[in-house]
């Protein structure tokens, strides 16, 4: 296969496209196109804390930092730990056993605006039973039909 110059210059002009649409600055990286720049830092040593930056044209359209609390309106949860997300994103969880009777009541930790979605997977004693669910906004009361079944569930709604 015959290569001829056209194709050698086209493509090593391409390359160079690349490596000049994308170049690392000293503190940040910068994306050009014909119209535009899109600046990127990351971690850079001129901030004083982490920081994850966006900016177009020299204006900043989003910032946050690169550690810490990360808001709702950036995606995050706007919680510092597991359980305060679950919260804040409406979802509990846990695991029961009923009464003798089948049935037991389970009170959420932290009760939701309406009545959640409640999944549950049921284990124990066997016996193949009809389950029900009664739910509120503040608890749900299983009825398994027979005693000493266990239940893992998760709840999900409207904190």
């Amino acid at each position: 296969m015959k290569t001829t110059p056209t194709i050698i210059i086209l493509v090593a002009t391409f390359a160079l496209l690349c490596v000049a649409a994308a170049v690392r600055q000293s503190n940040a990286i910068h994306i050009v196109n014909d119209t535009d720049e899109i600046h990127l830092k990351i971690n850079t040593s001129t901030q004083t804390a982490p920081l994850v930056e966006i900016a177009t044209s020299g204006t900043t359209k989003f910032s946050l930092p690169a550690t810490g609390i990360v808001p709702v309106a950036y995606g995050g949860t706007g919680a510092a730990s597991v359980s305060a997300a679950k919260t804040a994103l409406g979802i509990q969880s846990g695991s029961i056993t009923n009464a003798a009777d089948g049935t037991v009541t389970n009170t959420f930790a932290t009760a939701f605006s309406s009545a959640p979605v409640v999944i549950g997977v049921q284990t124990g004693n066997g016996t193949t039973t009809t389950n029900t669910f009664t739910i509120t906004a503040s608890n749900f009361v299983w009825n398994a039909g027979a005693p000493s079944k266990v239940l893992s569930w998760v709840a999900i709604g409207a904190p």
